[in-house]
């Protein structure tokens, strides 16, 4: 059970985490925020 639930949150949040990515991109083609000049 505890180990199912840690995979659950565990997956869950890596697809966020792409998701929010994908929208990111977005919205910096939009133009509401500024590339970042520098990446790391």
């Amino acid at each position: 059970m505890i180990y199912s639930l840690i995979g659950f949150f565990t997956g869950f949040s890596c697809f966020w985490s792409v998701k929010e990515l994908v929208e990111q991109e977005k919205r910096v083609e939009k133009g509401w925020f500024p590339k970042n000049p520098k990446p790391k």
